[in-house]
């Protein structure tokens, strides 16, 4: 009969039994294998992390420091360049200064001393 199954029948042996019992068995063996090998995988991962971080800790100071060193290069750049214009403009303040020394000079004994020059 079409698709009844028969008390008796192949489908209703040991021997299919035992072999949907292994079935089983293996498909629990695999799963416990797969959820041993992902917990093997998150744990590295966390460990990789974990050494990553522990090389940014380490590396931070020397950074901090090769930073500190670059700042303070360029500010003492910048202080040079201002002490170098500081120094022109007081030079040409200077050569100004001396220009007008005499004419004022003259001025200061003229009045002083009325009748000289």
């Amino acid at each position: 009969m079409g698709g009844v199954v028969e008390p008796g029948s192949e489908l209703q042996s040991p021997e299919i039994l035992r072999k949907i019992r292994e079935a089983e068995e293996e498909i629990e063996r695999l799963l416990r294998q797969a959820e041993a090998e992902a917990a093997a995988i998150v744990h590295e991962a966390r460990q990789q992390a974990e050494a990553l971080r522990a090389a940014r800790r380490q590396a931070l100071p020397e950074q901090l420091k090769r930073l500190r060193r670059e700042q303070e290069a360029a500010i003492r750049q910048e202080q040079q360049a201002l002490n170098a214009e500081a120094e022109t403009e007081a030079h040409a303040l200077r050569a100004r200064t001396l220009e007008h020394l005499d004419a004022a000079a003259e001025r200061v004994i003229r009045r002083l001393l009325p009748g000289t020059g």
